[in-house]
Order: C-alpha cells, then sequence, then structure tokens
C-alpha cells in the first residue's frame, strides 16, 4: 500500500489531465472491461468529475449517464485536495464513467466494491439509485447492482461524494481535527460477479429452538426456505445449515 505521500505524488503527475473539459454524452471514458486472467473488472483510471458547491446536481440531474456538462478528467483513485483550487474545498462533488458488463455473466450477480470514499457516497448505476455508505471514509463497502445494468452492454455509474461534516450526527465536529480531509474516491473500485444465490434475514427465536434460512437462486426472488435444526450432542443453539437441492453451498455447523 503506497503512503498518502507517493499517492499525492503520483496524482499530481496526473492532474494535467484535469484541466481538460468534456462533456457528459461524449465525455463517458473508455468502458472498462474485465481482466483476462479473472472476474474483475477494473473501475480505477479515467472518471468524469465535478465539484457541486451548490448541492444542485441531483436536481439537474448528474446522476443520469447523459447529464451535465463541463465536466473534468481525473485519475480514480482521486482526491480533489490534490488541485490548487479545491485544497479546501468541503461539500459535495460528482464522479461518472462507463463500464462494460460481459453477456456471460447474465446469470450471476455483479456488486460493485469501493475500497473507501471519503467520506461519504451514494451510487447510481444507469440512473437508478443502488445504494449509499454514509460518514464512514475510511472503510470498504459493496453494493449490489445486478437489478440495474444490462450484461453485454455499455453501463454507467455515477456516485455523490460529501467531505463535509455532519455536525449533528459524526464526529470530529466542525474542523476540530488535525488530518487532511482528502475527499473524493481515494481508493480503488472494481466490480464483481457471484454467485446468483444469498441468504436474507435470519429470524432467531431463543428458547424454542426455531431458526430459518432462505436461499434466493435471483435478487428480490425468495424461492427457497431452509430450516436449521439443532445438531445433536452439541447443545441448544447449535445448528446444521443444510444444502439447498441444486445449489453449491457448503454445509457447516452455525451459532447464532
Amino acid at each position: 500500500m503506497n503512503s498518502r505521500r507517493e499517492f499525492i505524488a503520483r496524482c499530481c503527475q496526473l492532474a494535467a489531465v484535469a484541466s481538460l473539459p468534456v462533456s457528459a454524452l461524449a465525455g463517458l471514458p473508455e468502458v472498462a472491461e474485465a481482466d483476462a486472467c479473472c472476474d474483475r473488472i477494473p473501475l480505477t483510471g479515467v472518471w468524469q468529475f465535478r465539484l457541486d458547491p451548490d448541492r444542485t446536481g441531483e436536481t439537474k440531474l448528474w446522476h443520469k449517464p447523459t447529464s451535465g456538462p463541463d465536466w473534468l478528467a481525473v485519475e480514480v483513485p482521486h482526491t480533489w485536495q490534490i488541485q490548487k483550487d479545491s485544497a479546501d474545498y468541503f461539500g459535495t462533488a460528482w464522479y461518472h464513467r462507463a463500464f462494460q458488463v460481459p453477456r456471460e455473466w447474465k446469470d450471476r450477480n455483479l456488486r460493485v466494491e469501493f475500497e473507501a470514499v471519503y467520506h461519504s457516497a451514494m451510487v447510481w448505476v444507469n440512473g437508478q439509485e443502488a445504494g449509499q455508505h454514509l460518514r464512514k471514509g475510511y472503510t470498504t463497502f459493496t453494493l449490489d447492482i445486478t437489478p440495474y445494468v444490462e450484461f453485454g452492454a455499455s453501463n454507467s455509474i455515477v456516485v455523490r461524494v460529501d467531505n463535509s461534516f455532519d455536525q449533528q450526527a459524526m464526529l470530529p465536529r466542525g474542523r476540530s481535527f488535525d488530518w487532511t480531509p482528502d475527499g473524493g474516491i481515494y481508493r480503488p473500485v472494481s466490480l464483481y460477479p457471484t454467485q446468483n444465490y444469498g441468504t436474507s434475514t435470519i429470524p432467531i427465536f431463543t428458547g424454542c429452538g426455531r431458526c430459518s434460512l432462505s436461499v434466493a437462486p435471483s435478487p428480490g426472488s425468495w424461492r427457497r426456505s431452509k430450516s436449521l435444526r439443532p445438531v445433536e450432542g452439541k447443545g441448544a443453539g447449535v445448528f446444521d445449515v443444510q444444502r439447498p437441492t441444486g445449489f453449491s453451498a457448503f454445509t457447516k455447523s452455525w451459532t447464532p
């Protein structure tokens, strides 16, 4: 992992890229494609970027894939603190780019992973809100974007980033800190396909031995439900998760 100084030094070499204005229609960057060696689409590289000091970007439909003139090309990972005119900027900013999803992934779920965004992010895919990650600028987060993508086609992802501090809901209060608040998508972003099943909420009823596990073959379609039963000889509260027929899942002991 590079140090912050090494990162900023590298970004400064690329800062000239940020001076190139682009339109939203013609300015979507080159479409990212999957790695040849593994099931992953890296979303590092050129994104389009724009500050939003008036917080009007959503009203102006900047979350739509074709919106907004006068965007700048930047290199992600990116922080706007490396640019002289925005080094002290606290507020919202927007990023967008295009990506291609292989057609052969159409029977799998697709997730986007942000290794870190400082410090709040809201994400749209093809103009639809996919999720958010608020006031946690140093942690990785992942969103399931399967319902919003077109497989075998070009897609767009838009991220609204906010590095301002909420006086009521987070620490530190105001500017009572001694570090640089590097606003932006400052760590790598990747797309990953996963198997098209998962678990829903697992309700636990203490004292009566009742639990349930739902397995979904596709988002929003909970077709199978398996009960969790106590494992003999292992005491109360230890259960086996039984593998549903036709699904590739491990059977193992599970303790609530």
